[in-house]
């Protein structure tokens, strides 16, 4: 109530105070409250980082703002005009603002950065505001340039692996070679050393071998599989050598209208998807694209989550499990890190959302949750499109 005291310093908040209070208090939340979702891991991508920052860089830089009511039941708020907020609440929320202006802060600066926003399907177009138009040009650039690099790096790589897969081959040739000569030197051995005393007698004994030889045709055989390897490398090296799909597959992806469900939305979970040929539905996939995306999507937007697991192995490694096996910490730690993988806690967080959403408490009747929960099995269940999700 206006005119308390608090006693822990004695002084009596006047109306003025306690309006500036909710005033600053409410231009913190919305803050507060991204970097509570940054922090926590609920947006793990640049690109959704940078989304979060950019929006919020928006709500703050608007010309009005939703102050809490003053009164303490009411759960609604009232917008306010920045010109009518207390001078100091004005102060602050410029400081903000001009902070978040000078550290560029929503805006993709860096190539990691303008790369995840672009190869992130929900933000990819132009008309989402995170580029302006001689930005969004530019960014294009820069994700060609990166796809030429990485197509040529992987071309190269695969080249070397089809090194590889020769020298491999010839080493087997080689030992088969050693073994068939090994055997035919102990097999020759005995009609050879009888014999030796008498050279005349000995000559018939090597009319024989070339007619053994030629059934074998170990040069004919080792021939042909030279051949094969030759056709083998050659098959390899022709999409290589083809003209370079880059152009291509960034242009279907950015011509590609796709309907993403901002529920349960897997980022990574799409780029599989699009990574794999499905010719049942004249798909074809994404073959460099999609390994860069999920190279640079695989980059943590902020150190949060390693250091929360280093906290989970303190914690884990407590006085009585010193002596525990390394493999065992290992593999309950990567549990723990990764149980949002595991179907049946993906189901549970889904259906937890789905719940939140639908404003479904404890304190909710078992009617409403009854409800609640039969919405969910006919939209989420095993007969609907996201069967397995």
């Amino acid at each position: 109530d206006v005119g308390q005291v608090d006693p822990y310093n004695a002084n009596v908040f006047s109306a003025a105070d306690w309006q500036l209070n909710l005033e600053t208090s409410s231009i913190i939340e919305e803050p507060a409250s991204v970097t509570m979702r940054m922090q926590g891991g609920e947006e793990r991508f640049i690109s959704s980082n940078t989304v979060l920052v950019s929006e919020l860089k928006a709500v703050m830089s608007d010309s009005s703002i939703d102050v809490r009511s003053s009164d303490p039941s009411a759960t609604d708020r009232v917008t306010r005009a920045i010109t009518s907020l207390a001078p100091p609440a004005q102060v602050m929320l410029k400081v903000i603002v001009d902070e978040m202006d000078t550290r560029d802060l929503g805006t993709p600066k860096l190539d990691h950065e303008i790369i995840s926003a672009l190869l992130d399907p929900r933000y990819k177009g132009e008309e989402f505001g995170l580029f302006d138009e001689e930005g969004y040009t530019e960014a294009r650039v820069v994700l060609q340039e990166k796809y030429d690099e990485f197509a040529a790096a992987l071309r190269a790589h695969e080249e070397k692996e089809a090194q590889v897969t020769q020298l491999e081959a010839q080493l087997q040739n080689a030992s088969e070679l050693v073994e068939r000569a090994r055997a035919e030197l102990t097999t020759g051995l005995p009609a050879a050393s009888a014999p030796l005393a008498q050279a005349p007698a000995a000559e018939p004994e090597p009319a024989s071998e070339p007619k053994q030889k030629k059934q074998k045709s170990m040069v004919e055989m080792r021939r042909e599989k030279r051949l094969q390897e030759k056709k083998a490398a050659r098959a390899e090296a022709a999409p290589a050598a083809a003209a370079p799909r880059a152009r291509d597959e960034i242009k279907e992806y950015f011509d590609l209208d796709d309907e993403l469900e901002d529920d349960n939305f897997s980022l990574l979970g799409w780029w599989k998807r699009m990574a794999t040929d499905r010719p049942a539905d004249n798909w074809f996939a994404w073959k460099v694209l999609s390994q860069l995306a999920r190279v640079y999507h695989g980059i943590d937007a902020t150190s949060c989550v390693a250091e929360r697991n280093f906290s989970q192995l303190a914690i884990k490694l407590g006085p009585l499990e010193r002596d525990g096996d390394p493999d065992h910490v290992a593999d309950t730690l990567f549990l723990k890190a990764n149980s949002q993988l595991i179907p049946d806690v993906q189901a549970w967080n889904l259906m937890r959302r789905f719940l939140s959403e639908r404003g479904i408490e404890a304190g909710s009747t078992p009617a409403d949750i009854a409800a609640a929960c039969k919405e969910f099995i006919l939209k989420h269940g095993p007969t609907s499109s996201s069967a397995g999700e």
